[in-house]
């Protein structure tokens, strides 16, 4: 039987070897996305946490206000991606990563995680947010998002 060190090392050492992508790296864009976009923001959520959730109520709003195209990634499966497209209304694309693209592929360990990438896919932009209004500070700072009031 492992010890809990044990466990637990080997959790964190898993986070450890995942370099993050950094500024000025090609993003791996998935075929489905379109290239007609001046900006693209990239949102990885997972069901499993509070914030991620939370946020998934704010996104329509915030791709009103997006200059570029938004795309939401999350680790639920197509019919569940569907069904929260549906029932928030998204009008952007909704889709699935594994525990597996999300550690190698993409390089994010810690959920909600955004990239805002420029016309040509490239990270002008990584970071973890915690909520909507985090996310949209960090937009406004790039200067991609209409300055209206934020969601609360």
């Amino acid at each position: 039987m492992k010890s809990l060190d044990e466990i637990f090392g080997n959790k964190s050492s898993d986070q450890n070897n995942i370099r993050p992508l950094s500024i000025g790296e090609n993003f791996p864009v998935n075929g489905n996305i379109s290239n007609e976009g001046t900006h693209y923001l990239f949102c990885f959520l997972s069901l499993y946490c509070f914030d991620c959730v939370e946020l998934l109520t704010h996104l329509a709003e915030i791709n009103k206000r997006f200059y570029g195209e938004v795309t939401l990634y999350t680790d639920a499966t197509l019919e569940e991606n569907l069904e929260i497209k549906d029932h928030f209304d998204y009008e952007f694309m909704v889709l699935s990563y594994t525990k597996e693209e999300l550690a190698s592929l993409y390089h994010v360990y810690l959920t909600p995680y955004v990239f805002i990438l420029d016309s040509k896919f490239s990270i002008i932009k990584a970071c973890n947010i915690k909520d909507a209004n985090d996310l949209l500070d960090v937009l406004e700072l790039e200067g991609l998002v209409l300055s209206e009031k934020k969601t609360s």
